[in-house]
């Protein structure tokens, strides 16, 4: 993290992308609630998944992968370590 905000060029595609992005990641949520399902360990499941991510480009992986960081992160209560911010 740079601390300096995003070229404009990545905050234009981002915009464009998000809402697009987060409804192929809830589509994906399924397919790992199937995934959790049908292998026995999560470790197999995330294997499965992790090839699912490889069959698509880069770039939309990418942000598949942002989007759901950030919806993880909005869905969850501050932590300690996490309230305080980076470098306490």
């Amino acid at each position: 993290m740079s601390g300096l905000p995003a070229p404009p060029h990545i905050l234009a595609a981002a915009e464009r992308d998000y809402q697009v992005t987060r409804q192929a990641l809830a589509g994906l949520i399924q397919t790992t609630r199937e995934l959790l399902a049908e292998f026995p360990t999560e470790v197999e499941a995330v294997a499965e998944l992790w090839l699912i991510l490889l069959g698509h480009d880069r770039r939309t992986a990418a942000m598949l992968a942002a989007t759901a960081i950030i919806q993880l992160t909005n869905n969850q209560p501050p932590t300690p370590s996490t309230a305080s911010g980076p470098g306490s």
